[in-house]
Formats: structure tokens, C-alpha cells, sequence
């Protein structure tokens, strides 16, 4: 099938929009013999006037010869090799043209659990899809028709500046509409995590996802749960972290997605959606302000609160009972997404410390020490989600601002614009270095 080419005059993107140093990769790549492409994001970022975050190139060089074409390289990946170009602390990506895999009835047991492109059978009885991905290489059109979806599968090439289009995805970003190249029910089962790109895309771009598409997503919103927890993780916390958190998960409880991902949440959404919405809306606000870094642990944070607001919110138990609560709540959640135990514990200690926020006074409690604790600045950002969203504990965000300026001596700290968690506010201990021993 010929493709649909889009010279230069017709389309608006410019050389001056692209990366400096993925433009070396693409020039040098023609230079010598090679076909070198723009792919994916970029392009559909580009052609939509947006600024891309990376500018990947896909190339009918092999992955040797990519190297031994830029010393700056490395070849990484087991699955299918690729090459990273390294630009002190930036990196291009260059992949060689890939066919698409094989997809395969398989004999006996389905693909084994948490295999990226596998998938078993789904929550509806559908049948058994096994994806064998090989290493193969492919032709351009190849290449364009394995990818998930229209509007990821545009090329530009360097060698004349005109868009090549295999799939129909510039028809499908004039309409705004996200679809799958191929069948969606073949494309979802194949790997379920694109049902979470798919959201992924209409709520970072605004568009609407087809029709099509869309059902296909409800029938098999189930086989989620099949998928390598790391790899929906991920996904979640580029939702999170998208500045369009409200819109993201809006669509994900519309299409079934949710009750499969996060299930706790189901009766949070039953008794109080507008409060849960309000949330990520405000997530969103610090996101999009771009006036402070709203660590992931912060951003799951926000999302869990709801499951533990009633216990760290309201009347302090006897004891070490708040504690044993909120870790009966959040540690088998964070087991089952593989959270991290670094992110784990940072997140409990944040919804623990809401109580001390809520309630600062009580018998050897040290504002000084507890605002020098690493998990703090989380915790206040937390809070101020909190207070931003629901209305309440206002006058305690202005109280707290002082207490901690009070605290560090500091007339604005780092603490109150958001200082990433990990990071101690104030005056940092030296540590004493161990002398060695000498033998004898």
C-alpha cells in the first residue's frame, strides 16, 4: 500500500523545532546511504504545534552500524537492540525499522504472567492471544503498522522534510481521535497496557477516543490485571504526573479500567466522587504551575488519600493504633502495584504526619525536629492538596508556614515551595568518616 506523503510546503513543521542533536543522528544517518525518520510522538507533537519530550528515529541501519557510527553510543535492549546516542545528559534514540510480531493461538497454558506483549485468556472467555516477538527487521510500512496507534505511527523524513503517512493518523489528528492500527480487540489483548496509552493520549491531547476503539477497551478492561505490574505502574504515574490527572482517571472509571487497577477506590467514587475529582484537580493545578516538583510518592499519595482521610483526619487513637491502620491499608496496595519500599514508607510516613498537621500540639512533640524530617515537605504538600481541595484546614496552611519559617529561621524556605521529600530542609549533618585500619 503506497503511503500518504506530505511534502514540505503543505505541513507546518520546521527543522528549527527539532532537537539539535537529533538532527546530527538523522543528517549523519543520511549521510551515509541510510533512511533516517522523525517517528512517533515527536512528529504527532510537532505537527499539533506542541513541544515534544523526546525525538526518537527509526532507521533502516542495523544496530552495529549505528554505532560504529557514533562513538557516543550504546546498544542496549534484549529483546529488540536499540541505540542510544548520548548527548551529555540527553539521549536519542535510534531503532532499527521493525517488522511486527507474529500473534499465535497457544498450545496448552496462555503467555506467562507479566510478559510485556503476552496475553492470556480475558475476563470474557476470549480466546487465547500469544505474541512471539522476534528480532526481526522490517520495512518502514512494517514498522509503522506494529505500532499502537494512528497518530504515533507518522514519520518525517529528513532526506526531503515530508511526513509519511502508512496508517491514516494525520486524518485521525485532524479529527482528534485516538485509534488502533488494526483490530482493537487483536491490538488489546496482544498487550493490555495500551488500553492505559490509549486514555493516556485523548486526555493529554483532548481528543476523543473512536468509537471502536473505545468498546473494545470496555470488553476488555479485565485483562489489565494480566499485565507486568511495573509496566501499568509506570503508567499510572505518567497519568499522575500529566497535569491532566482529572481527565486521565475520569477515563479510566468510564471505560472499567479503574475498578480493575485500584478497586479499593470503588466505594471512595460511590460515596464521594466530587471530593476524590477535586483532588487530582488540584494535582493538576501544582503540576501544570510548574512552581514546585511534585514527587511520585506525593502524586500516589493524593490518590490514596481518600483511603486513609477519615483515620489520620479525624480524632487521634491511643497509641500506635494510626500506624498500624494506615499501614494495614497502604502496604498490601503498594505490594500489589510494586511500589517501591522507599516510595511505600515515604507515603505512609506523609499520611501519618497529616495527624501531627491537623493536630500540632501534644506531649513531646517538637515542631523544630518534626519540619527537619525528610518526609516533611511531601507531607505539607499533601496537605495543602488537602485543604485546597476540600476546604478545610485553610488557617492551618498559614499557621504551619510560620511555624516553619519560625522553625528554620528563614524567611521563605525551601520547604514551603515544595522541596522534593527526599531532601532535609535546614541545617544537614556531616557524617563522620570511618578511619581505616591499618594491617599489621
Amino acid at each position: 500500500m503506497d503511503p500518504r506523503i506530505i511534502p514540505r510546503s503543505e505541513h507546518p513543521i520546521s527543522r528549527r523545532q527539532i532537537d539539535p542533536d537529533a538532527l546530527k543522528v538523522l543528517y549523519r544517518l543520511n549521510r551515509h546511504g541510510n533512511t533516517a525518520y522523525l517517528v512517533g510522538g515527536s512528529v504527532r507533537d510537532l505537527l499539533l504545534g506542541l513541544r515534544p519530550k523526546d525525538f526518537d528515529i527509526a532507521t533502516d541501519a542495523r544496530p552495529g552500524e549505528v554505532k560504529r557510527l557514533f562513538r557516543n553510543s550504546w546498544i542496549v535492549g534484549r529483546r529488540f537492540r536499540l541505540v542510544h546516542v548520548v548527548f551529555g545528559k540527553k539521549v536519542v534514540e535510534v531503532a532499527t525499522f521493525r517488522a511486527k510480531a507474529e500473534v499465535e493461538e497457544p498450545e496448552g497454558e496462555a503467555a506467562p504472567r507479566g510478559e510485556p506483549d503476552g496475553a492470556k485468556e480475558d475476563g470474557d472467555g476470549g480466546r487465547k492471544l500469544l505474541v512471539t516477538w522476534e528480532n526481526t527487521f522490517g520495512t518502514p510500512e512494517e514498522d509503522a503498522r506494529r505500532r499502537d496507534f494512528t497518530i504515533n505511527a507518522l514519520f518525517y523524513d529528513i532526506s526531503s522534510y515530508s511526513i509519511i503517512d502508512y496508517v491514516g493518523g494525520l486524518a485521525d489528528l485532524e479529527d482528534h481521535a485516538i485509534r488502533t492500527i488494526g483490530d482493537p480487540d487483536i491490538r488489546f489483548q496482544e498487550d493490555p497496557v495500551r488500553m492505559m496509552r490509549a486514555v493516556k493520549f485523548a486526555a493529554r491531547l483532548d481528543f476523543r477516543i473512536e468509537p471502536e476503539t473505545l468498546e473494545a477497551i470496555r470488553r476488555h478492561a479485565a485483562a489489565i490485571s494480566l499485565s507486568a505490574p511495573p509496566r501499568v505502574l509506570e503508567e499510572i504515574y505518567r497519568l499522575l504526573g500529566s497535569g491532566r490527572a482529572r481527565a486521565s482517571f475520569d477515563l479510566l472509571h468510564e471505560t472499567g479500567l479503574l475498578e480493575h487497577l485500584l478497586p479499593e477506590l470503588g466505594p471512595v467514587l460511590d460515596q464521594e466522587p466530587e471530593l476524590f475529582w477535586a483532588y487530582l484537580e488540584e494535582l493538576d493545578r501544582l503540576v501544570a504551575a510548574g512552581e514546585e516538583a511534585v514527587p511520585r510518592a506525593v502524586q500516589m499519595a493524593v490518590l490514596l488519600y481518600h483511603l486513609v482521610r477519615e483515620q489520620v483526619t479525624g480524632k487521634p487513637p491511643a497509641g500506635n493504633a494510626l500506624g498500624d491502620q494506615v499501614q494495614e491499608i497502604v502496604r498490601p496496595l503498594a505490594l500489589r502495584l510494586r511500589l517501591t519500599r522507599a516510595d511505600t514508607a515515604r507515603i505512609i510516613q506523609m499520611f501519618l504526619a497529616q495527624r501531627r498537621l491537623v493536630h500540632p500540639k501534644g506531649r513531646r512533640f517538637s515542631v523544630s525536629a518534626f519540619v527537619r524530617r525528610g518526609y516533611f515537605p511531601g507531607a505539607f504538600q499533601l496537605f495543602r492538596v488537602h485543604a485546597a481541595a476540600s476546604g478545610e484546614g485553610r488557617q492551618e496552611i498559614r499557621r504551619w508556614s510560620e511555624r516553619v519559617r519560625a522553625a528554620l529561621g528563614e524567611s521563605d524556605p525551601p520547604v514551603l515551595k515544595g522541596e522534593e521529600p527526599g531532601s532535609r530542609p535546614g541545617r544537614r549533618r556531616r557524617r563522620r568518616r570511618r578511619r581505616s585500619r591499618s594491617s599489621s
